[in-house]
């Protein structure tokens, strides 16, 4: 049950970006629901990718292996990976903002959400 609830707030992430992606665009995650928090440069990660088999069918969420960054112990979720950088095991370096919004230290959701400013292959 835990990780359906996990996979469901993903998949609410997802589904709040905007589908025309510009990876250095700061804009692509707006809404009124989320506030940017703190901003981390550089940060050297992997893409995985996670397939689900839903009754619908199969679902594929795509997140960023936990990076070594101080006080984070969570993969990252982010809500505009760009298509070209949708390949699970692609090591990639990334700048972005960590996502909050009301009430998210009582949510049990998989991945901290993150909004992309800038990703590269590394």
């Amino acid at each position: 049950m835990k990780n359906w609830l996990k996979l469901f707030v993903l998949v609410l992430v997802a589904m709040g970006c905007n589908d025309k992606i510009n990876p250095v665009s700061p804009a692509a995650c707006e809404s009124s629901y989320y506030s940017r928090g703190r901003e981390l440069n550089n940060v050297e990660t992997m893409v995985l990718a996670k397939t689900s088999i839903t009754p619908s069918g199969a679902i594929t969420i795509y997140y960023l292996e936990n990076p070594d960054v101080p006080g984070l112990t969570s993969p990252f979720a982010p809500c505009n990976l760009p298509k070209e950088f949708q390949k699970d095991k692609l090591a990639v370096r990334i700048t972005c903002y960590q996502l909050t919004w009301p009430d998210m230290e009582n949510q049990n959701s998989y991945g901290l959400p993150i909004e992309l400013t800038r990703i590269e292959e590394r």
